[in-house]
């Protein structure tokens, strides 16, 4: 029997956040100019500012940059004003970024997905988890005075292992089968 493939998929929602983050973190000159990182904004905002100005708790803020919950239209538009971006702008660079996702073989649907079933964010999530465990593991080295003994090879190769140690962490507490029958039953 073969493995079982599943489509690689996001939702709009989710491109979404990872634009407001993009504009928060990096400002509007960057997503202008289509993600040239030269044209960063070095005095990007933190979730609490962008949080307060919205009205809203930093923790709401969060699982909207996370794609946990959707971003309303009137939290947009108060984006959009703050930046002072045009709302038509920032939904062609919205449509510009779905075109470059489904063009790399991700479709992007307008429904609510599960994390395990949402493609930007699981991946998203495994880099957070992995940088995690890297960062703790190198806290540790160091701590042990074992750092400067690895070569940038073995660095690497214990990147590898928190990668496959958060892959193997995430999918246990993200269980597949339980997110596929969430999503068929309409309940992600």
């Amino acid at each position: 029997m073969s493995a079982f493939k599943l489509e690689k998929q996001t939702s709009i929602s989710t491109v979404i956040a990872q634009i407001v983050k993009q504009l928060r973190m990096y400002g509007v000159e960057y997503l202008r100019s289509g993600g040239d990182r030269s044209k960063i904004d070095p005095d990007f905002q933190g979730q609490e500012y962008v949080a307060k100005a919205l009205n809203i708790t930093k923790a709401a803020y969060s699982k909207i940059e996370n794609g946990d919950v959707a971003i309303t239209v009137y939290h947009l538009g108060q984006l959009c004003a703050g930046y002072e971006i045009e709302w038509r702008e920032l939904m062609a660079y919205v449509d510009e970024r779905i075109k470059e996702l489904e063009d790399d073989g991700i479709f992007v649907i307008n429904a609510k997905i599960a994390l395990r079933l949402d493609h930007l964010r699981w991946k998203e999530k495994i880099e957070e988890k992995t940088e995690a465990n890297f960062n703790k593991m190198i806290r540790e080295l160091k701590k042990n005075k074992t750092y400067n003994l690895h070569s940038e090879k073995e660095i690497e190769a214990i990147k590898l292992d928190c990668k496959n140690m958060a892959k193997s962490e995430l999918n246990k507490k993200y269980d597949l089968g339980e997110a596929i029958s969430m999503q068929s039953l309409g309940m992600a």
